[in-house]
């Protein structure tokens, strides 16, 4: 596998030639592949080869950002970097509608050719509504919050397994306790 960055005409050809009919025929919401990674403008600059797109067209949330195109074999990613306070909030999002892995994070497996840069440095995974167990994270400020919601336990483990392979700077681990059913409106009410 290898990462290969195009442009944004090249990327709109290709999920137009590919995927567009299956995701408008099949009505799935590829942002459930998305992660957050912690890293700068000027970092991200440095790591990725080509420009940009400032504020690309087909974007429909407020706020500036930056945001570059990418394949890694059948997996289209998008890398968005939002113009923040923080001044480290991206986000990377995979279309991998034609790609079934075991879990919802297993798309992670096919990204690994992602710079570790970035890779080394995610924050956030899309997890499951209805979650069995949670993974936290423990970042080196000392703050401590939520990262993924498995579905099972053994989901947990073989995702807590799989990052070193990453290099992350963070330290991650399961909790004790069962989060909250995010599709429960009793859940949220009485929380």
């Amino acid at each position: 596998m290898m990462i290969n960055w195009i442009s944004f005409d090249e990327w709109g050809r290709y999920y137009d030639s590919y995927y567009s009919t299956y995701y408008r025929s099949n009505r799935i919401n590829f942002f459930e592949k998305e992660i957050m990674v912690d890293i700068s403008l000027d970092e991200l600059r440095i790591i990725i080869p080509v420009e940009p797109v400032t504020d690309p067209p087909e974007m429909d949330e407020p706020g500036p950002c930056e945001r570059w195109y990418c394949c890694i074999n059948e997996l289209l990613f998008f890398v968005t970097y939002y113009h923040t306070d923080s001044g480290k909030y991206t986000l990377i999002t995979c279309i991998a509608p034609l790609f079934e892995g075991k879990y919802r994070w297993s798309f992670l497996e096919k990204s690994i050719d992602l710079p570790s840069p970035i890779m080394n440095r995610i924050s956030w995974i899309h997890g499951h509504d209805r979650a069995e167990q949670s993974i936290w994270i423990a970042d080196p400020d000392g703050s401590k919050y939520e990262f993924y919601r498995a579905k099972t336990y053994l989901e947990a483990t073989k995702l807590i397994d799989f990052l070193p392979s990453f290099k992350t700077r963070y330290n991650y681990y399961i909790s004790v306790a069962k989060p909250l059913d995010l599709t429960s409106k009793q859940s949220i009410n009485n929380s």
